[in-house]
């Protein structure tokens, strides 16, 4: 059915404590320093009279299942709000707090009670952020654009690859013209900033919300997704790895947003809505012997130490890194596997109108987003990596034969991307016209 759309938006910052380790690097020697930029949630709230959407976007490495239940459960002490209904996910800063992460990824590192009780206030600003955004609806209207952006994203694993330059906008407008919210879907990893970074930071990312909450006078709340990023970084696209750099590249996103959204000008004010959460059991990788294993961890070890003591450049060296990386995690996955024999978690599809956001639990590989889009068929088919929460990579097939950080550290099986791809049309094709 259609119904007059009302919806509402609102934020509230993190506020991250001295010392905190940040997540997404395993070697910083020591906790932040201190805070660069805020960190924010983000809640946009959604209802047509018959189904009411929450979206909701933090600046964080991922979430998890317990920070996902944990604000279900206080949204629903409220509001009767379907857990499907409800879409987290996160933008993946590699400077933010170390409070999840899928147990080979912490390197061994434990969580401590402080950052238990970081996680539980984190939690709660999440709810409560997205509890205001259920208070005080207007009427609202929709808009959809998209565009492209250069100079940001590459291929990380070889600069001559495909790169995903697509920007996807909703704009989210009150009935009296006056903007409430845009939703950015961009696929690059936020990581201008590398590990020798002890400051808290919400990265690119922050800054191009920033700079639209500015550009639209503080009237608009900009919310920042990723897309099929898995293969996408600024490694090879960057001039160095500084703040200065950050705004640099935060910029040329934001110009890019900004034309794309003042290009829009139709909108709809009724709308239909569905969503799907469905459980869904991810294909386990097959895992090489461990002596081969440890013959690739011993060689990609002698190729990081080449690389550092070479003269080569930064985006080399982050290779060798990460992929030394990769095949130490290929042996910690090796004695995981003895123990846990599949990997289940959710994808999460939401329609508004012709517009589907999928998101997934993973860090999907360019080219399979790419072809979930294409062949989706809803034009305007987004993917949202970083949502519900952090599982690993998605990788090709040849990437693992190439011994890539990214495949050797993935605990999916080495045809995983095609199957998504599959399956994930299979639940588009069901949705309602």
């Amino acid at each position: 059915m259609y119904y007059k759309l009302m919806g509402n938006a609102s934020y509230a910052y993190f506020h991250i404590p001295k010392g905190t380790n940040l997540a997404g690097y395993s070697d910083r020697p020591t906790g932040c320093l201190g805070t660069h930029d805020m960190l924010a949630t983000k809640s946009l709230t959604i209802t047509n009279g018959d189904e009411t959407i929450v979206i909701i976007t933090n600046d964080l490495l991922s979430v998890d299942k317990e920070m996902v239940q944990g604000v279900v459960e206080n949204i629903n002490e409220r509001y009767s709000i379907p857990e499907k209904n409800i879409f987290i996910c996160a933008s993946h800063t590699h400077s933010g707090p170390e409070i999840t992460g899928f147990e080979i990824y912490d390197y061994d590192k434990k969580i401590d009670e402080n950052h238990k009780k970081l996680k539980k206030e984190i939690i709660n600003i999440i709810s409560q952020n997205a509890l205001k955004s259920l208070d005080n609806l207007v009427p609202i209207k929709i808009g959809f654009g998209k565009g492209q952006c250069d100079e940001i994203a590459c291929n990380r694993i070889d600069k001559n690859f495909k790169v995903d330059k697509n920007v996807y906008i909703l704009k989210i407008l009150k009935t009296s013209g006056d903007i409430l919210a845009l939703i950015i879907n961009y696929s690059c990893h936020p990581t201008v900033m590398g590990s020798n970074n002890l400051y808290v930071t919400a990265d690119f990312a922050g800054v191009v919300q920033n700079l639209i909450e500015k550009h639209y006078k503080n009237n608009c709340i900009a919310m920042f997704t990723n897309g099929a990023c898995g293969d996408q970084s600024t490694r090879y696209t960057r001039k160095e790895q500084s703040f200065k750099e950050v705004k640099r590249l935060g910029n040329i996103l934001y110009k890019s947003v900004v034309n794309i959204a003042d290009a829009i000008n139709k909108y709809e004010d009724t709308i239909s809505m569905e969503c799907i959460k469905t459980t869904y059991e991810f294909p386990m990788k097959d895992l090489p012997n461990y002596n081969e294993a440890l013959t690739r961890y011993r060689e990609a070890k002698l190729l990081k130490e080449q690389a550092l003591n070479n003269n080569v450049s930064s985006a080399e060296i982050r290779k060798a890194i990460t992929r030394y990386q990769g095949a130490s995690i290929t042996l910690k996955l090796i004695d995981l596997f003895k123990k846990e024999n599949k990997i289940i978690d959710f994808i999460h599809i939401i329609k508004i109108n012709k517009i589907v956001f999928v998101g997934l639990p993973i860090e999907l590989f360019s080219e399979y987003g790419f072809k979930i889009k294409s062949l989706s068929k809803y034009e305007n088919t987004i993917i949202v990596d970083y949502t519900n929460n952090l599982l690993g990579y998605v990788y090709t097939p040849d990437s693992y034969k190439d011994g890539d950080y990214e495949a050797w550290s993935s605990p999916f099986r080495i045809d995983t991307g095609e199957i998504i791809v599959t399956d994930v049309l299979k639940l588009i094709n069901n949705l309602e016209d």
